[in-house]
């Protein structure tokens, strides 16, 4: 099992999804899922690493057809697994979070 580690970035951004409840647990799910395997086919994350908002890579995990859960293997951890959630948002147009 993963811990996860959220970037203020993630959270700013969550809690505008607070008023919608549906979405919110999709997202709630998604979470729940990386935290027990980042490589689940459900969460139908890219195989290779994306280029995140500020041009770092990263992977990317679908939570419905158009919102997208951007993280990475937190390598600075020395013992245990956690994974840095970095943002959340649109696989395009304006609040799209990977280039």
């Amino acid at each position: 099992m993963y811990s996860l580690s959220f970037r203020p970035k993630f959270l700013r951004k969550y809690r505008k999804y607070q008023k919608q409840a549906s979405l919110r647990k999709k997202i709630d799910q998604t979470l729940e899922l990386l935290s027990l395997d980042p490589r689940s086919p459900k969460l139908r994350s890219h195989n290779h690493k994306v280029f995140d908002s500020t041009g770092m890579p990263a992977f990317s995990s679908s939570v419905t057809n158009d919102i997208r859960i951007i993280w990475d293997y937190d390598h600075t951890v020395k013992q245990g697994y956690v994974l840095d959630i970095i943002d959340i948002g649109g696989h395009s147009g304006s609040s799209k979070v990977y280039i």
